[in-house]
């Protein structure tokens, strides 16, 4: 079967270039990125792909090219930095990592690809400049392009992360791109943070309250759904969602002080996790809370949360409602940051245990199977799993492409 290049910028681990790989129709043909841990990481686990371990700035699309056997690829993948326009940063317009976006697509209209994939936070749709950048390069009549926010949930994933994707077909494929039909929601209950009690998801208010929903812009639909609609009841006939006790609850107590897991796989999802794992578990390590921290840790309770009183460094009182929150075992993950070790940080506190998430469930949750290794110190790994696309939607996100253009069924 005839395999096609692609080519990830920003690749950090390649999450979003291993989901198209695993649809065994395309082939990582390069990377790019300045991140030396994620760089170590990836060829950790990959040592035979060739990988730029460059500043994109200080590089070119002709230096990509030639390292890469001087193809151009069938598609280009990107994730630029989005800390500058993340809400949990401080959303400020001088930040530098906002203009990488013009990068990405430079490399492309430099490369022309057939399929270009960009991946970023919700609020880079919001943003006037990039909104135009994005018109202006589908009037240019290269590429047909869609554009909008995806929720990781509905995919699959234990975590209601939203990205913003643009997805674009170079006009000689003719056809129109469109999003990923979602393949998880289902007819269940789930257990809502914001209003501290389990919902039918057969109620659309549940998009919202337990998703997290970005209404303000638009989803797969371009709108706002309604229950009544036919699009809404097929939502309720796909595989139900994914919860936190079903991700993580075969990983041993860190309790027990075992590194092996102590139980078979419960459900698909950690079938599919520990998919080509040895025995033993890496990353599971507790970080080490004081005792103070630990008993404070301790009075939170199951899907709870100590809500902040006061804005700090520029940030608002949304971003620290979910500090010294604690997960529910059948809720969702919110969105994993770089800083899932600290408590302080968002809802990161183990649903049973008075500890935060370790690197290994953090990776979990993003959807990457136990066999992946990760290199560098603790705060270079956090940083990179919290960086990744996550790689259960790329696969998802590939297939609908492969779809499109190849009539390759999952």
């Amino acid at each position: 079967m005839e395999k096609y290049g692609v080519i990830e910028i920003f690749a950090g681990i390649a999450g979003l270039a291993q989901g198209f790989q695993e649809t065994r129709k395309f082939f990582i043909q390069g990377l790019i990125d300045i991140d030396h841990s994620a760089h170590d990481s990836f060829k950790l686990n990959f040592p035979n792909v060739k990988y730029l371990n460059e500043d994109i700035r200080k590089s070119s699309p002709r230096k990509l090219l030639n390292q890469t056997g001087n193809n151009r690829p069938f598609v280009v993948l990107g994730c630029p930095p989005c800390q500058g326009l993340s809400a949990a940063g401080t959303r400020s317009p001088w930040d530098h990592r906002n203009r990488f976006i013009y990068e990405f697509f430079n490399y492309v209209d430099f490369i022309r690809p057939k399929v270009f994939v960009l991946e970023n936070v919700p609020q880079v749709l919001e943003k006037a400049k990039y909104k135009e950048l994005i018109d202006e390069f589908a009037k240019q009549k290269k590429y047909q392009i869609w554009s909008g926010v995806l929720n990781c949930a509905l995919y699959g994933l234990p975590q209601t992360r939203q990205r913003a994707v643009v997805i674009g077909y170079h006009n000689s494929i003719g056809l129109q791109p469109k999003p990923p039909a979602p393949t998880h929601y289902g007819d269940m209950k789930i257990y809502s943070y914001s209003q501290r009690k389990y919902l039918r998801t057969d109620q659309i208010e549940t998009f919202e309250k337990a998703l997290g929903w970005y209404a303000n812009i638009k989803n797969q639909h371009g709108r706002r759904l309604k229950s009544s609609e036919k699009i809404f009841q097929k939502y309720l006939k796909l595989k139900p969602l994914v919860t936190l006790e079903e991700a993580l609850s075969d990983l041993p107590s860190l309790r027990s002080g075992d590194q092996r897991y102590l139980t078979a796989p419960q459900n698909d999802y950690q079938r599919e996790m520990r998919k080509g794992s040895v025995d033993e578990i890496t990353e599971h390590l507790s970080w080490g809370h004081s005792v103070q921290m630990k008993k404070r840790i301790s009075k939170v309770p199951e899907g709870g949360v100590e809500f902040a009183k006061r804005t700090h460094r520029g940030r608002s009182r949304s971003y620290f409602s979910q500090a010294y929150g604690r997960l529910h075992r059948l809720g969702l993950s919110r969105t994993i940051t770089g800083n899932f070790h600290n408590p302080g940080c968002g809802r990161f506190i183990h649903y049973q245990q008075n500890r935060t998430l370790t690197l290994r469930e953090a990776s979990r949750l993003q959807g990457f199977e136990d066999w992946f290794k990760f290199s560098g110190w603790q705060a270079d790994k956090r940083r990179i799993i919290g960086n990744a696309f996550p790689k259960k939607l790329a696969k998802t996100l590939a297939f609908s492409i492969c779809n499109d253009l190849f009539n390759l069924a999952s």
